[in-house]
């Protein structure tokens, strides 16, 4: 579970440094990492990447870094990820039932993933929590969305200087090759005009 966490992690770096070479604006992609983390947070797994993907184009953020940063809640991290976040807000608000008995709701869910299929784990775990009453889902939400806000203004910082670094980083790689050519072209030119020179002496 962990290595297939680590390699969703990898795949969403990657794919944000492809929208990093994008057309659109460093604060349009960074606010829509941001959007995105924020509703990756969210216990609304199913529906997440459809409503990052509205608030982005609402807020005319870059839909695609929106989309992206969801999957930081997937089958192998909802577990630690929301149990987290429910221990937020009950800390906070002291709704619904401790800890380990909102992770064995988690683990349910999860063996239902495995058998049946994710989306069955979903609708089967959102039955058990909310058997748990309305304080645990007070307490998931609060927390969740605690986590979220946090995320998000953590991400928009960093992904709008990590998106002005790359793009910084490849205009001066650009520059580099367009001088190397310059200088190439230089050099063509200044043998072509020497065989030249040559050629007028001799004849």
């Amino acid at each position: 579970m962990h290595l297939l966490a680590y390699k969703q992690w990898l795949i969403l770096l990657r794919k944000l440094k492809r929208i990093a070479r994008s057309k659109g604006s460093a604060h349009s992609i960074a606010f829509g990492a941001a959007i995105g983390f924020f509703i990756g947070m969210e216990p609304i797994m199913g529906i997440q990447m459809v409503v990052a993907a509205f608030i982005a184009t609402i807020l005319k953020a870059n839909r695609i870094a929106a989309i992206l940063p969801v999957w930081v809640s997937n089958p192998a991290t909802f577990i630690p990820l929301y149990g987290f976040n429910y221990w937020i807000g009950y800390k906070l608000t002291g709704w619904g039932p401790g800890l380990d008995e909102y992770e064995k709701v988690l683990k349910q869910a999860e063996i239902i993933a495995k058998e049946s299929g994710f989306i069955n784990g979903i609708i089967e775990g959102s039955k058990h929590l909310a058997s748990l009453g309305t304080g645990a889902l007070a307490s998931l939400f609060i927390g969740c969305t605690i986590v979220g806000i946090v995320s998000a203004v953590i991400a928009y910082p960093v992904c709008l200087r990590a998106v002005e670094f790359m793009r910084h980083r490849r205009q001066i790689r650009r520059e580099k090759r367009h001088h190397r050519f310059l200088e190439l072209l230089k050099k063509h030119e200044e043998k072509t005009s020497g065989n030249k020179s040559e050629e007028e002496i001799a004849g």
